[in-house]
């Protein structure tokens, strides 16, 4: 017989929260291994102690948590789903009776608390991940990706000078000679790396977004150009915790923010002894930092362009205890040039031998004004000491386990928590997006461990009879074994 369901709605009803959120839910999950009463003493300072109650700053932190969990990425849908979903009440305190706040309450607090709360949320989940064993800060994958920006081609615009000549006209305004504007640190190495690649005819110098002027645009091959920003993690070789993020513009040189991600990574674990990254990182400067810093570098060294139009670096031979190369004819390119500030020699060939060479259309163009092949090599140990880190047994294992943790980790990022496009516009607000991001991946990392800990209380023991039996069968079949090797020629097949 066919059923006919026929609702009619009561006037009252007697029913609890507690009873219909599932024992097994995340919100549940959540709120086990969450304790955000630390919230309200942190943002005490935000709020005045008079005048009307705000909303509770801790109900602030879970909601945003749960929409970068669930991928809600417009704070009016994430309202709605509140008001409907009896889990996310749960996990809020807002029982069925209770008014929802305004979907407002996100953005004025995001402007009230800054980056420096979300800096403190995203410490405080890294600490919990500490205490469960995941993070032992010993080895350190550090990579990049690029995030669209919250801003079309459209709104792309030149700009009305160029970088060098704004610069000098504010010195000029200021009355303030170029030197003193950079006398105050010029003695850290860290404030010039990642600032020494070629600037005056790049395509992000010269344009610029006019809906978000802080994102840079950029283009990677086989793609459109596009308005974007940078976000940089900084991950635990152990379980793949992130341990630090810095947040730039597109245009920016990956191994700006090394000293930032390692100072980070030092605060809230310890220093590494190795950071692991891809060729980006590779860069003189940045080799040198971290070896002096007494963190081995397992970088492949960034190989630079060839120029010349024929055979690679890599196929120039270079001999140490001669301190010449040996290119594919055979000829001797030897020392010609020293910059000792810069820390790289030039090598060059004879340019009678270049002239006569038969290979010399394969080696180097036609135009090329010196009429002989050229090799630049750094004058330092660093790229030497990089290369052996990455030929070394162990270095090949943590290159190949970076390429699968971090870039998962990103993937994540991007599939399943928005970071693919920025919800906002400005600096501030992208790296913002970036610490909740990497908040939800070190909760899910959280979660994650809990369960397997809680799996091993819950295995099904077995009877102590069966495990006596499955012993003696193993005894039985060593016994076997024994035999037939003691005595092989009971067993070999005599063939006539």
């Amino acid at each position: 017989m066919q059923g006919c369901k026929q609702f009619e709605p009561r006037l009252f009803y007697q029913i609890s929260l507690e009873q219909y959120v599932p024992a097994d839910h995340l919100v549940r999950r959540l709120a086990a291994v969450l304790d955000f009463s630390w919230v309200r003493p942190a943002t005490a300072a935000y709020y005045s102690h008079t005048g009307k109650p705000s909303i509770d700053p801790v109900v602030t932190a879970k909601l945003l948590l749960l929409g970068y969990f669930y991928n809600i990425g417009s704070e009016r849908q994430l309202m709605r789903d509140v008001q409907v979903n009896l889990a996310y009440r749960w996990y809020l305190g807002y029982d069925l009776d209770e008014a929802i706040p305004n979907h407002s309450v996100l953005s004025k607090a995001r402007r009230r608390l800054g980056e420096e709360f979300f800096g403190k949320l995203f410490a405080y989940v890294l600490q919990c991940c500490r205490d469960a064993g995941l993070v032992k800060g010993d080895n350190l994958f550090l990579d990049s990706t690029l995030v669209e920006a919250n801003a079309s081609l459209d709104s792309i615009t030149s700009l009305r000078y160029r970088p060098a000549e704004y610069w000098r006209q504010l010195e000029q305004a200021e009355a303030m000679p170029a030197e003193e504007l950079n006398d105050g640190d010029a003695g850290d190495p860290a404030d010039g790396m990642g600032q020494k690649r070629p600037r005056q005819n790049r395509t992000c110098d010269r344009k610029y977004s006019s809906t978000d002027p802080e994102a840079s645009l950029t283009r990677r091959p086989g793609q459109k150009a596009k308005p974007a920003y940078k976000t940089h993690f900084a991950a635990d070789e152990a379980n793949g915790v992130v341990t630090a993020v810095a947040t730039t513009s597109a245009a920016v040189d990956d191994t700006a923010v090394v000293p930032q991600l390692l100072e980070q990574h030092e605060q809230q674990c310890r220093r590494p002894d190795r950071a692991v990254g891809d060729h980006l990182y590779g860069s003189q400067d940045c080799l040198g930092y971290l070896q002096e810093q007494g963190v081995e570098t397992v970088m492949p060294p960034r190989q630079g362009g060839n120029k010349h139009g024929g055979f690679e670096k890599r196929q120039f031979v270079y001999n140490p205890s001669q301190d010449v190369y040996r290119c594919p004819a055979g000829q001797i390119l030897r020392r010609r040039r020293t910059w000792k500030k810069a820390g790289k020699a030039s090598y060059a060939g004879d340019p009678v031998v270049c002239g006569t060479c038969s290979l010399k259309k394969q080696c180097f163009s036609a135009q090329s004004v010196s009429g002989v092949r050229q090799i630049t090599r750094f004058d330092t140990p660093y790229v030497d000491r990089a290369q052996a880190a990455c030929a070394s047994r162990q270095g090949r294992f943590l290159l190949r386990k970076r390429q699968t943790c971090i870039e998962g980790l990103f993937g994540q990022a991007k599939n399943f928590h928005g970071l693919r496009r920025a919800r906002w516009r400005g600096l501030t607000k992208m790296h913002i997006q970036s610490l909740l991001t990497a908040v939800v991946l070190n909760v899910k990392k959280l979660l994650k461990s809990m369960g397997r800990k809680s799996a091993v209380y819950q295995r099904v023991r077995v009877p102590s009879d069966v495990l006596i039996y499955k012993k003696l069968y193993s005894l039985l079949f060593l016994i076997f074994v024994f035999f037939c090797n003691k005595n092989r020629n009971v067993f070999e097949i005599q063939i006539p």
